[in-house]
């Protein structure tokens, strides 16, 4: 009865849509239908995953699409230590420029995000319809990749420097 009348609200009042893009806790895909029991997720793998109604009125979700079509996507990317961070901001802004996956209604950017430990980090953030968001971040960054290599631009790995103090294995100068 209580999905019954959860699914009567979620028909009602709209805010999830057949053919909206939705995410609700781990699960990620369009919606498929809409009854009075269930509302019908359709994920990217192909799998139809049924959410009660009352879950969708209660809990939180994100609906992609609700306002259109298109989202900002973002990724990080760690660069060595000594590199020149603008040339790198620029070839970076240069890749996703020149992508057509990545739409130039607000032209993406680069932000220096910190000093860590093995690494400067730089976010890369563009706009992409919301149906290319997994596929254009892998060729962004297979793309970033190739074109690092091609400038000498070296991208970060976790490092460690091992000092060892011999100090004790040593025979003391001083006499017995």
């Amino acid at each position: 009865l209580e999905n019954f009348f959860s699914g009567i609200i979620v028909l009602i009042g709209k805010q999830v849509r057949p053919g909206d893009t939705i995410e609700f806790g781990t699960v990620y895909g369009k919606v498929d239908k809409i009854n009075v029991r269930a509302t019908f997720i359709k994920t990217e793998d192909n799998a139809l995953i049924a959410i009660p109604n009352t879950q969708i009125v209660s809990k939180e979700f994100r609906n992609w699409t609700l306002n259109g079509d298109i989202r900002r996507n973002q990724f990080e990317v760690g660069v060595a230590y000594g590199s020149d961070i603008q040339f790198v901001i620029e070839t970076m802004l240069e890749i996703m420029n020149a992508s057509n996956l990545v739409l130039k209604v607000i032209p993406p950017d680069v932000l220096f995000i910190d000093f860590a430990s093995s690494a400067i980090l730089l976010r890369a953030r563009y706009w992409v319809h919301v149906g290319s968001r997994s596929i254009s971040a892998s060729l962004l960054r297979r793309r970033m990749e190739e074109v690092f290599r091609e400038r000498g631009i070296v991208i970060a790995f976790p490092q460690l420097d091992v000092h060892i103090d011999n100090a004790a294995a040593r025979p003391s100068l001083l006499p017995v």
